[in-house]
């Protein structure tokens, strides 16, 4: 795996000051997270590719379920760099394009605080300055939590649930969503199926777990 970042500061997770492959993650937390940076090819239909950090389980799971219930957001720091090396060892980043999270509707950012892949994006846009994070879609259906969900009630959960409010910019080429985790694939799915439905943009996945 290519070293991109390297850390400089305490590990967001366990608070560790030793040093380690990326920002805000040390190596022994790292480790434990055992990274994969695969492509995962799940019956994508709309997304054109989708990558993953790890398989959503242990260490990971753990970590998100703390960073989206019990408000550890500065987890993001971490979550950014793991993502940020998945994309670099893809090589998915490049000019002309923009980054979009999944949204979440206004009752469900103040129920739970605020929208964790936002807080992610606004982290990699830091060590991305030249890509755009794009503020072009709404959720604008509320929806049952995924979890305990079957695969075609997600489905139908997430139908319509996106909403793209505006054209995407003319330079922009390629899309990069982002999203926490991918299970059955109806959330990211469903956003890159509104995208695409008015643009002919390439649309490209990244998630820590799967």
């Amino acid at each position: 795996m290519k070293e991109v970042y390297k850390n400089m500061v305490n590990c967001t997770l366990c608070g560790s000051n030793n040093p380690g492959k990326i920002d805000f993650l040390c190596d022994s937390c790292y480790d434990q997270l055992y990274v994969e940076n695969e492509e995962i090819f799940m019956k994508p239909i709309n997304l054109d590719h989708l990558y993953a950090v790890s398989s959503y389980g242990g260490l990971l799971k753990h970590l998100i379920r703390k960073f989206k219930f019990h408000d550890h957001r500065y987890y993001a720091q971490s979550f950014a760099q793991l993502l940020l090396n998945l994309g670099m060892e893809h090589d998915v980043f490049s000019k002309n394009q923009g980054m979009i999270y999944v949204p979440m509707t206004k009752r469900e950012v103040e129920k739970r605080g605020f929208n964790q892949c936002r807080e992610i994006v606004l982290e990699m846009k830091k060590y991305l300055p030249t890509i755009p994070v794009l503020e072009l879609v709404d959720k604008i259906k509320e929806t049952k939590p995924q979890t305990y969900l079957s695969e075609l009630d997600r489905l139908e959960n997430v139908k319509g649930a996106f909403q793209l409010k505006g054209p995407l910019p003319s330079n922009v080429e390629k899309i990069l969503l982002i999203d926490d985790i991918y299970t059955t694939g109806s959330t990211l799915e469903s956003l890159a199926k509104e995208i695409k439905s008015k643009t002919t943009v390439e649309i490209i996945g990244l998630v820590l777990g799967h």
